[in-house]
């Protein structure tokens, strides 16, 4: 029995493929998500803000052609059941996803923020002007840990800001045995193994190597507190625990983790 739960892409992917192969009238543009995302990444070379646009229509596409059923609905409820039968209870769920494919019968929190549902305009995926020039949106895409700590702490007093408080700002909440789904804790491609070599004080900076190293670094505070005892991090292949090891060598949460 697990006292948190945090998913991430793995349970989105998971929920889809199960979705896919079940309901028979489906339209294959734009549903597969591996495919999607290959356009997304490639959009985003090209405009940063197109490539927000692009996935919250392609998260309305889907819930208009593939969620909004019954026979889906009882699909995703069952992917949820799964886990919820191994929850203590389900109110301590986080997600780094910005869809709501699993709010329904998830009491989800959503860490990155959400999607704007329904998207009538480009200025739907607004959040809050940051200056005369720039804003913030609903959800959070972004190269590293420490980019997206400080996008998120930037709007922590606002009472409505989209990314939830709970994990990262709540000091009194005993996360006891989390069970971790779906999160890579993925390595930052901007830089190469070669300037790790050349600047290896680089090397142990979990904050900005990892995309994900804000989560990391607040699962350290919380084991430090006593308020974290165990991790189990699932994995699909042997490859995963390679890489899952990598991202937490030089980690104190490696002596809680098990996979």
């Amino acid at each position: 029995m697990y006292n948190s739960f945090l998913y991430g892409n793995g349970l989105k992917v998971y929920t889809l493929f199960e979705l896919v192969n079940s309901v028979e009238k489906v339209n294959n543009s734009g549903l597969y998500y591996n495919d999607f995302m290959k356009i997304l990444l490639e959009a985003s070379y090209h405009q940063r803000i197109f490539s927000y646009l692009f996935y919250n229509y392609w998260y309305c596409h889907i819930c208009e052609e593939l969620l909004s059923n019954r026979k889906s609905q009882n699909i995703i409820k069952n992917v949820c059941n799964k886990f919820l039968d191994q929850l203590e209870s389900n109110d301590k769920i986080f997600t780094t996803n910005f869809d709501m494919i699993h709010d329904n019968y998830f009491n989800t929190k959503h860490l990155h923020g959400s999607f704007a549902y329904p998207l009538r305009n480009a200025m739907d995926i607004k959040y809050r002007d940051i200056d005369s020039k720039s804003f913030e949106y609903k959800f959070l895409l972004g190269t590293n840990g420490l980019e997206k700590l400080k996008r998120i702490d930037r709007f922590k007093e606002f009472s409505d800001t989209p990314f939830n408080r709970d994990l990262f700002y709540n000091n009194s909440t005993d996360y006891g045995h989390m069970l971790i789904f779906g999160l890579s804790f993925g390595r930052v491609e901007v830089m190469s193994d070669e300037f790790y070599e050349q600047y290896s004080e680089y090397e142990d900076l979990r904050l900005v190597k990892s995309v994900d190293g804000h989560i990391i670094l607040k699962l350290e505070l919380l084991l430090k507190q006593a308020k974290l005892t165990k991790i189990t991090l699932s994995y699909y292949s042997e490859t995963d625990v390679k890489n899952y090891e990598s991202s937490f060598i030089n980690s104190p949460l490696k002596e809680i983790i098990e996979y």
